[in-house]
């Protein structure tokens, strides 16, 4: 066996593989100082990284690699060594072998590490990367790189900002997940990438190592702290300056100026790869805000990094300089809570932390403290060096890190005002409409007044109505709102002084007055049925600065009165919405300074509520609302179609009245309504009244008509239609006084259609039928007196017709009282009878069944005075006729005569106008005379002729030919 030191240069090459393959490095190394000429440092190190198994603990050969670097000649025990395996070997052969072998170079690694002229940094370099390639033994890179690290800086920084960050992440704080990383890959993440990877355990809800309160900010510290450490290399330098160019660009396209952008990108320049965690936790805030506190809390800024005692010293944080870095730190944790998506309490709180943590950090005045629910709300005043110059751009999402937002800049205007803000939002989370602080901020300080409105009402429909709350409850919320609006200030903020005034602080609500403020809150107050409070706040105490006023008050307690009404779905009082419409009205109709409103309102819920007694149904099958009676252009119209739809209601007339009286007095039928009516003079009211009452007691006589009840409706004609006198129509219509209201189209449309009513029920007698046209002729007449000039000619035809019925009626009733006499003389005992004379009056009957041939209307006017001149005074010949039977001066007089005279009296006694000085006098005399008298009124006005004043003299018509 040949010695060692006998080998040739090819054979001790042979050797060397052959001992680092089987991992003999103290061996290798005491071949190395044998032959310090063949085995030189470059070729050591190569056949280390290429034949040393992967697997060999770097405790093994760091030492020897140590003593490369170093030079120092040290000599290991070599007892046993072993060259065996070489001795055999030609050396032509074994020149031969060392040519086909395939050491590793020791290669730059890449240009982004820039250049390493050190094999021993290159050789751990390569080493560590064949380790993780070969084994995926990265536990083993710390043992393997940190006896080098004071060698190279290069490996100090490579250990601290890639090998610690990967071993921790795989290893140390999520050893359960099973995603891995490759150092290859690892290394070669940009700074957003690299972030964005090293905090995504923390932010991932579903990882139990992330379930920890801890994990973020040991995240932050120990993962993106020492990943930061190796920011300054000229890998992250040339990587972040693409990134820089591609923000460039998409901020470009944004509208932009030009110092901003410069400003953008001298912070990306300065802050490095710190700028990609500020953008992480604003952009985190948007999804999970409590995770974004929690880191906030815990690591305090970039100067506080965990990097396993392996720095020198934090020299690394040189640019900028770490003041500069705590700014950003502190705008990013401002800017993250402009970018909370919610408005919760618990992002509220969060954010109240932040600011706490900002504040300490920048070492300024503390934040005002979260008020409890009974702590009453602290004075804010607004800042004034912030707002020059304000735009709602700084809150756009892309402009929050901006180094010159005002309301992000870390300093004592901008965190108090984002203090008020917080605040803002956290009285309306806790009046149940929370609100994200971005929206406060916007609402606050460049809302229009219009935006704020709309605000405010969806505010008050949130907040819960439910009976939970007292009054208590609710002089809270009013001081809540108030305080919204000026942040503590007493009094109306827009009278007292102007808009931009530096010392007042203007909340959500600072743009809207007092006025309008107090008219929501009574309205909720009103719609939470605080009555009693509503009375003690803005009914029984003085009207400060700024308060409503009585007579606003009242207008909307009425306004939420009638909303309560018009939402119901009952007409009765007893129960929804109307039920709570007569409450309002019952309880504050003391204390509204006007009583005509209240009246009103009071008079609209009777009605309704009578309503409910009637079965009422509108077009194509709607149900009748309470709310069809305020839209109603023809609220009586409803009356109507309940007497269409109620049958046998008509005979209710006295309350359907008090319905419609109750309509008047609830100004349903003035055209304007409401206001309008309460200066309504009191003979307006009396008119529409008695217009109502007339158009409804119209409605009933047409529904009796309907219903074929004939007597109801000629009594509600003379009792109803009639003014409220003791005198009958025609009497104060022949003595002129007859009003205007009187003479309208209702009355005599009426009166002319139950006048020419058909009757569907035969009577059972002449003279009922006899009665029924004497009441049909009657009417008629009244309507004569009553309708236009146009309406007569109808009339009149339709009096003709009932005239000539009448007289073939009686006719016929003559003719059946001749035929009785004549069978009463035939049947009396010992009476023979005349013949002569039953023919005569045969005769004298014939010829009064004559009938008349058809006339046209000046026929008609002469024939009517004719008769006229025959019936003038009908009631004088009845007396003579009677006087004559009693005295027996008239020898003419039969049997039969004195009969036919006592059964008219008889019948007639009770009639109209019999007195028992006149006598007896019929029915139908006293109704002829009335109609011929009618018929003079009207005939004159047709024929231009003025009637005598006096009734005893009438003009006279030309009679016809062959006239009698």
């Amino acid at each position: 066996m040949v010695g060692p030191s006998a080998l040739t240069g090819a054979r001790v090459i042979l050797l060397a593989v052959q001992l680092a393959s089987d991992s003999q490095v103290s061996a290798l190394q005491y071949l190395s100082v044998i032959h310090p000429t063949t085995l030189h440092p470059e070729l050591v190190l190569r056949i280390l990284l290429s034949y040393l198994p992967e697997s060999t603990e770097p405790s093994l050969y760091t030492p020897f690699v140590q003593t490369i670097t170093t030079g120092a000649d040290e000599h290991p025990n070599t007892v046993g060594l072993d060259t065996s395996a070489v001795d055999a070997i030609q050396d032509n052969e074994a020149r031969k072998r060392v040519r086909k072998l395939r050491l590793q170079p020791l290669a730059q690694p890449s240009e982004l590490f820039g250049p390493i002229n050190d094999p021993v940094t290159l050789f751990i370099f390569h080493r560590a990367h064949r380790i993780d390639a070969q084994t995926g033994l990265l536990n083993m890179l710390p043992e393997l790189l940190a006896p080098f690290i004071d060698h190279s800086e290069f490996v100090r920084t490579w250990l601290i900002s890639t090998i610690l960050p990967l071993l921790r992440l795989s290893y140390e704080y999520y050893p359960q997940d099973e995603r891995e990383f490759s150092l290859e890959t690892f290394e070669s993440l940009n700074d957003e990438a690299g972030v964005n990877t090293l905090l995504s355990r923390a932010s991932d809800k579903t990882n139990r190592d992330a379930s920890e309160p801890e994990a973020i900010g040991r995240d932050i510290r120990g993962l993106v702290g020492a990943w930061m450490y190796g920011d300054s290399r000229s890998k992250r330098r040339k990587t972040n300056t693409d990134l820089r160019r591609d923000s460039r660009s998409i901020l470009q396209s944004a509208d932009t100026d030009v110092d901003d952008q410069s400003g953008i990108d001298t912070f990306m320049e300065g802050s490095n790869g710190w700028h990609y965690v500020f953008d992480w936790l604003v952009s985190k805030a948007t999804s999970d805000f409590a995770l974004v506190v929690r880191a906030i809390e815990q690591w305090d800024g970039p100067s506080d990094v965990d990097l396993g005692g392996y720095e020198r010293d934090h020299g690394h944080v040189d640019e900028p300089s770490q003041h500069d870095l705590d700014i950003t730190y502190g705008r990013a944790a401002m800017a993250a809570i402009y970018s909370a998506t919610e408005g919760s309490l618990e992002t509220l709180e969060g954010a109240h932390r932040i600011l706490v943590r900002v504040a300490h950090i920048m070492d300024l005045d503390p934040p005002i403290d979260l008020p409890s629910n009974a702590a009453p709300l602290p004075f804010i005043k607004r800042p004034s060096k912030i707002f020059d110059d304000l735009t709602s751009i700084f809150l756009l999402s892309n402009t929050l890190l901006r180094p010159h937002n005002p309301l992000t800049s870390p300093n004592e205007e901008a965190l108090p005002l984002l203090n008020a803000m917080v605040l803002n939002a956290l009285v309306l989370a806790k009046m149940s409409h929370p609100l994200s602080v971005k929206r406060v901020a916007e609402l606050s300080l460049f809302g229009a007044e219009e935006d704020q409105r709309r605000e405010l009402q969806r505010l008050v429909q949130s907040i819960p109505k439910d009976a939970r709350k007292n009054d208590k409850d609710w002089t809270r919320i009013r001081e809540q709102l108030l305080w919204l609006r000026d942040g503590g200030l007493d009094g109306d903020l827009t009278e007292r002084t102007s808009e931009k005034d530096p010392d007042l602080y203007v909340g959500i609500f600072g743009k809207l007055g007092r006025h309008f403020l107090e008219t929501e809150i009574l309205k909720a107050l009103l719609e939470a049925k605080c009555y009693q409070l509503v009375i003690e706040t803005y009914l029984k105490t003085s009207n400060l600065p700024g308060e409503l006023p009585a007579i606003e008050v009242e207008k909307v307690v009425i306004e939420t009165a009638m909303t309560a009404f018009d939402n119901a779905s009952s007409t009765t009082r007893y129960r929804g919405g109307v039920k709570t419409a007569a409450e309002i009205i019952d309880i504050f109709k003391d204390f509204l300074p006007s009583k005509a409103s209240v009246e009103m309102c009071d008079a609209l819920i009777s009605a309704t509520h009578s309503l409910s007694f009637y079965s009422l149904t509108l077009k194509h099958d709607l149900a009748f609302h309470p709310v069809s009676v305020r839209t109603s252009s023809d609220p009586i119209g409803l009356l109507g179609k309940i007497l269409e739809q109620n049958p046998g209601s008509y005979l209710k007339l006295d309350a359907i009245l008090g319905i419609g009286r109750n309509m008047v007095a609830a100004g349903l039928l003035n055209p304007i309504r409401d206001e309008a009516f309460l200066t309504t003079s009191a003979e307006e009211k009396k008119r529409l009244t008695r217009v109502a009452e007339r158009r409804i007691t119209g409605m009933a006589i047409e529904a009796a008509l309907e219903a074929q009840d004939f007597d109801t409706a000629y009594s509600y004609i003379f009792n109803r239609l009639a003014p409220t006198t003791s005198t009958s129509i025609s009497e104060q219509v022949s003595a002129g006084l007859a009003s205007s209201d009187q003479q309208d189209d209702v009355s005599w449309q009426v009166i002319f259609l139950a006048g020419r009513h058909q009757f569907y029920t035969i009577p059972e007698s002449i003279s009922d039928k006899l009665r029924r046209l004497e009441q049909r002729m009657e009417l008629l007449t009244q309507a004569l007196l009553l309708a236009p000039p146009t309406e007569l000619p109808g009339i009149l035809t339709i009096w003709r017709r009932c005239e000539e019925e009448m007289n073939k009626l009686s006719r016929q009733e003559t003719e059946e009282e001749q035929e009785w006499d004549d069978k009463g003389d035939h049947k009396v005992p010992g009476a023979f009878g005349n013949p002569a004379q039953v023919q005569g009056r045969r005769r004298s009957v014939a010829r009064g069944k004559n009938e008349e041939a058809p006339m046209g209307l000046f026929d008609v006017a002469k024939g009517a005075a004719s008769a006229l001149r025959k019936s003038a005074f009908p009631l004088r010949g009845a007396a003579s006729a009677v006087a004559a039977a009693h005295t027996g001066s008239s020898a003419g007089n039969t049997a039969t005569e004195r009969s036919r005279a006592a059964s008219q009296t008889g019948s007639d006694s009770g009639s109209i106008g019999g007195t028992e000085t006149e006598g007896r006098i019929r029915k139908r005399d006293v109704v002829s005379n009335m109609v011929t008298g009618g018929l003079v009124t009207g005939l004159s006005f047709v024929l231009g002729v003025k009637p005598n004043s006096t009734g005893h003299e009438l003009p006279k018509f030309p009679e016809a030919p062959g006239s009698p």
